[in-house]
Order: structure tokens, then C-alpha cells, then sequence
């Protein structure tokens, strides 16, 4: 049974939308994991945080959500998504007005090159010093203007190279397929190293053949919808790597609850205001970011010395749970624990226009979030334990088969006659009754006699109940 994801620590303003969207368990859970991806692309694109071991990470997230189809998440998501892709339209309109003044401006600047680098040339003819003209080209091929960006900040091209291709030239960007298992099927390994990479903050440069070299250092958030039989498919094909490239540890997981929405839900009287006040601040966090020309120009979040103490309390209480060993399974989560809640309580900071550093009221609230994904990880990668309907080895099943024969047949059978034996216990292999031969000599319950022309074996010990472990 899948735990309901639970809004009360999320901020009021964020439990408002839901209150007016979602209707019920279902759209809440896909609502705040689409919000949290939004809300962490638009928050990175400005702001950074800086844990209190002075680490610096971006405070973007990967969210991973489990449920079937037919529960509406296209709905949610435009819910959560409109303010980014309608930014993104009137950005659009705006840069391709800029792109004639860029005409312009590239026009300028080519005519401007071509003029020094020929009297350079005449001064290289004439024998004359070109140290103050190599100075002035250096600097005007450093004021290059600057092309508007073609990319969206809504992406759903889930390749590697297409990725990067968009955070050569946004800051930031939202990665969010349609089906996400099947992205994760698709891709080869080593594109695992490379978002969890790019989770972690590290800058990217791929060199492939038959490609332009691509550099990368902006802030990625994704989603991955993924349907429940397509994640076992992933697990059975890729688990080894999203383990060991520590991707798997950097999702926030959701498991859709089942049911369907309520469809006589009804919005509350403020109508739409959660959502209105939801996406003025998107846009405003999207207008700041135009501002932001590389990683330093990014504002650095911090954690107030109380804060950083609630955190660092708190991470330890998860390295003590490392320690027990049926958390085996989720050590690697375990071990992410403190980043994660310190990349949320950024991003909600960031989001509120809070001045100043983080708050313990952050920290305790982004813990509380992210116990549910801890333990969601926890049901979905829980090791299944055998029941005591499982199935039993072949070699134990053909040894109880041969036991029960020699008990209705005190005075055995000799080797000669392995094949009528094979066909009574409906054996297609005479192999068979000689690998049972072979187990019930180990656990000495066969007596092996040999005969002048053969070999006899027959029951040594007639009891029922045996321990064949």
C-alpha cells in the first residue's frame, strides 16, 4: 500500500494551490512533484545553495513519479508548468524583435574585425609594432554580441546532446518527458553519469564524433512519469547503474496513489488567486535570471547558524540509521539525505522572497517532505523477502521424488534399471535420478550395495520429515 503524499509542510502558499487544484490524494502528489520541479528550475536559475559544510550545489530536483495512466497528470502538470511555458512564449516574441538589432550589431562588429586584422596585415607588410592592434582585436572579439537564445526552458527532447545543447545557453531548464521510464530505457549508461552530474552542480564538456563540442554548466530539473511495469523494466536493465552512478539516490520519488481525481471538485471562492500569485512570482524569478550571465552572478544561499545546527543534527540521526543493516538497501538515499533537504529548503527560500539566511522552520519543513521520499524509495526498493510458497530448486524436488519412491519400494532398485525409474517419476533425463541419487547419499539417507553385475541402491532411513537445507 503506497503512503499518501502529505502537503502540511509544504508552505501555505504552496498548500493554497493545491487546495484550489488538486482534488484530492492523486493531484497531490503529481501536483507537488510538478510545482517542486518548477519551482527548482525557476529558484536555480538565480540562487545557489551553499550547505553548511560549504559546499555550494545548485537546488534543482529530479523527481521521479510512479502510477499508471488514466490518472490525469497532464492536467496537474500544465497546472504547474504554464507559468514557465508562457514565459517562455513572451521571451520568444521578444528576441525575435532582437534578432534584426543582433543583425545589426553582428554587421558592426564583423566590419569592425575585418578593419583591424588589415591593418595588421599592413603593419606586418611594413615591419611597424602591431602589439596595440592585437590588443584591440583581442577586445573586440571579446564583445562579440551576444545571439538571442532559440532554446526553450521547457524541454522534452530527452537526449544527452540535445540537453546540453539547451543549457550551453539557459542557466537553467526543466526536463520533462512524457513517459520517463521509457527515457531512462533508452539511454545508454554513461548519460547516468552525466545527469547525476549535472544534479550535483559539475560543469559538462562531451566530445563526440561528428558533433561540435558542447560545455555545459547550467541547472537542469526533471521529472520522469513513469508508469509501474516500464520502472521494472528499467530496474531489470539499468538498476546496477542508476546505482552505481548514484543517480538513483538523487530522485525525489512519488508514488501516485490509487483512485482517480475527484471530478466534482470545485474551487474555493478565491478563484484561481493560489495560482495567479504562483505564477507572478515564476515570472519574476525567470525576469531576474536574464540578469545572470554565468554560475558567479548566482545569488548564495546560506543557512543561519541555528539552521545549520537542526540540519546537522539531523543528518546525523541518518548516518546512525546507515548503520542498520536492514537499511542495506537504501544506504546510497540515506547518504543523500542532507543535501536533498538543504537543496529544498533553498529553493522554498528563494521561492518566498525571504531575505537573509535559512531558517530552522526551512530545514524542519524540507526533512518532513523528505521523509516521505525516503521511505517511498525505501517501498520501491525494498528487497523482496521468499515466501514459503517460492520455488524449490530442481535438485530438491527430484530428491524428494526419489525419496518418496523408495519408501514405497523398501527393496530399492539397482542401477542397471535408472531408466524405468526415470520414466516412473516422469523424469525426462535419467541424469535426473542420478543427481537425486547423489543428494540423498549426501544427506545419508541411501544405502549403495554393490553386487556381483550391478549396484544396488535402496532406502537406509525411512522417516519423512527431512531438512534437505
Amino acid at each position: 500500500m503506497s503512503r499518501r503524499y502529505d502537503p502540511s509542510p509544504l508552505p501555505d502558499e504552496i498548500q493554497d494551490i493545491m487546495e484550489e487544484e488538486s482534488g484530492g490524494p492523486v493531484g497531490n502528489t503529481i501536483l507537488a512533484a510538478a510545482i517542486d520541479t518548477c519551482i527548482a528550475a525557476a529558484s536555480s536559475s538565480i540562487a545557489r545553495c551553499v550547505l553548511p559544510d560549504g559546499r555550494k550545489m545548485p537546488c534543482t530536483a529530479f523527481s521521479f513519479v510512479e502510477g499508471d495512466s488514466g490518472t490525469g497528470k497532464s492536467k496537474y502538470i500544465q497546472i504547474a508548468t504554464e507559468p514557465t511555458v508562457s514565459w517562455d512564449k513572451c521571451q520568444k516574441e521578444k528576441e525575435s524583435i532582437d534578432i534584426n538589432q543582433h543583425q545589426a550589431a553582428e554587421t558592426v562588429w564583423n566590419s569592425r574585425i575585418r578593419a583591424l586584422t588589415r591593418q595588421i596585415d599592413k603593419c606586418v607588410e611594413g615591419g611597424d609594432s602591431t602589439e596595440d592592434l592585437e590588443a584591440l582585436l583581442a577586445a573586440a572579439y571579446s564583445e562579440r554580441p551576444k545571439a538571442p537564445s532559440d532554446q526553450p526552458r521547457l524541454i522534452d527532447d530527452t537526449t544527452i546532446p540535445a540537453l546540453l545543447r539547451t543549457l550551453a545557453v539557459r542557466h537553467s531548464a526543466i526536463l520533462m518527458p512524457d513517459e520517463g521510464g521509457t527515457m531512462l530505457l533508452s539511454m545508454p549508461p554513461r548519460d547516468f553519469n552525466t545527469l547525476a552530474a549535472l544534479w550535483s552542480g559539475k560543469p559538462i564538456q562531451i566530445n563526440r564524433v561528428g558533433e561540435a563540442p558542447l560545455s555545459a554548466s547550467g541547472q537542469i530539473s526533471l521529472m520522469c512519469p513513469v508508469q509501474p511495469e516500464i520502472h521494472r523494466a528499467v530496474n531489470k536493465k539499468h538498476g546496477f547503474f542508476l546505482k552505481g552512478s548514484g543517480l538513483g539516490a538523487r530522485f525525489q520519488y512519488y508514488i501516485i496513489p490509487p483512485g482517480q481525481p475527484d471530478p466534482t471538485h470545485f474551487r474555493a471562492a478565491n478563484t484561481g488567486q493560489a495560482v495567479e500569485r504562483y505564477r507572478s512570482r515564476i515570472h519574476a524569478m525567470l525576469d531576474e535570471s536574464l540578469h545572470v550571465n554565468e554560475i558567479a552572478d548566482l545569488h548564495e544561499i546560506t543557512f543561519s547558524p541555528r539552521a545549520a545546527r537542526v540540519l546537522e543534527c539531523i543528518v546525523d540521526g541518518y548516518r546512525t540509521d546507515m548503520l542498520d543493516q536492514r537499511n542495506a538497501h537504501c544506504v546510497d538515499y540515506l547518504a543523500k539525505m542532507g543535501d536533498h533537504i538543504g537543496r529544498w529548503a533553498t529553493r522554498h527560500h528563494v521561492y518566498l522572497g525571504l531575505e537573509g539566511s535559512i531558517q530552522p522552520e526551512m530545514v524542519e519543513r524540507g526533512d518532513a517532505i523528505m521523509r516521505y521520499h525516503l521511505k517511498t524509495f525505501d517501498q520501491l526498493h525494498m528487497p523482496r523477502r521468499r515466501s514459503s510458497t517460492s520455488r524449490e530448486p530442481a535438485w530438491r524436488k527430484d530428491a524428494k521424488a526419489l525419496h518418496g519412491w523408495l519408501l514405497d519400494h523398501p527393496g530399492g532398485f539397482y542401477h542397471s534399471e535408472i531408466g524405468q525409474i526415470a520414466m516412473a517419476l516422469g523424469f525426462p533425463y535419467t541424469a535426473r535420478v542420478r543427481r537425486a541419487i547423489c543428494r540423498l547419499e549426501e544427506y545419508d539417507l541411501i544405502r549403495i550395495e554393490e553386487t556381483r553385475n550391478d549396484v544396488l541402491i535402496r532406502l537406509k532411513r525411512s522417516f519423512l520429515d527431512i531438512d534437505y537445507d
